[in-house]
């Protein structure tokens, strides 16, 4: 049985066998798609090459739960085969319709505000942080101002899943996929901390304070490391 999900494309792929010739005597191949109570079939040019065909399926906008399909080849001469057949399963994809509308519009709601018990959205912060590292991906623009100014400062977006580093060795890794970038090290605070893998953690960029040059422990300039010192200037 073939699995379909409706609305998606799909690649189908079939290695045959021909005996007696090889695949360029077939000059056309055809995938067949039949769905009960319907008196329609869908055609679908199959590719053949090298004993093997291919067979790209569009979006289907197919309301049947099962179905049936099919290979027919057609050789040089004219010769017709029916090669194979299976059946479908059409999986549905989500959907969502309007039942009903309603005009609410003479109805205005009522909001009452409750002072004493107003939620508050500030983030406690641990006294308790441990010293985590990453690389932030920059451009070329971004790091040559960082080297002549000798400064930077970055405020983290909230709510956000920051991967870091345990170690400061796995900083070097970077060196070797990215161009530009600034490699820091700061102090996270342990109750902003998410998910620990063996080698890295995912931290709430909550609970992150602004990233400056005390921070950066180097930059990365077109994959060599460059210290962010006055000597640097220059870069």
């Amino acid at each position: 049985m073939i699995k379909i999900s409706t609305g998606k494309g799909k690649l189908l792929s079939f290695d045959i066998d021909i005996e007696g010739g090889n695949s360029n005597e077939i000059k056309e191949g055809r995938f067949i798609i039949s769905c009960p109570n319907k008196n329609y079939k869908l055609m679908f040019n199959a590719i053949i090459e090298n004993n093997n065909i291919m067979v790209d399926l569009p979006p289907l906008n197919i309301n049947e739960s099962s179905g049936k399909c099919s290979l027919e080849m057609i050789s040089n001469d004219n010769q017709y085969y029916s090669i194979w057949e299976d059946s479908i399963k059409f999986d549905r994809e989500l959907t969502i319709k309007v039942k009903e509308q309603k005009d609410i519009y003479d109805k205005k709601p009522t909001v009452k505000l409750n002072e004493n018990k107003t939620k508050s959205n500030k983030i406690t912060k641990s006294s308790e942080t441990v010293t985590l590292y990453r690389t932030i991906k920059c451009d070329m623009n971004t790091v040559n101002k960082i080297i002549s100014e000798n400064k930077f400062s970055m405020k983290p977006k909230k709510n956000l899943n920051v991967k870091f580093y345990k170690n400061d060795s796995q900083l070097i890794n970077d060196l070797e996929n990215i161009d530009y970038g600034l490699c820091i090290g700061m102090s996270v605070c342990t109750n902003g901390i998410i998910k620990e893998n063996r080698d890295t953690l995912i931290v709430n960029s909550s609970y992150l304070d602004t990233i400056n040059e005390n921070n950066v422990m180097f930059l990365i300039k077109e994959g060599r490391i460059i210290q962010l010192t006055k000597d640097n200037l220059n870069g």
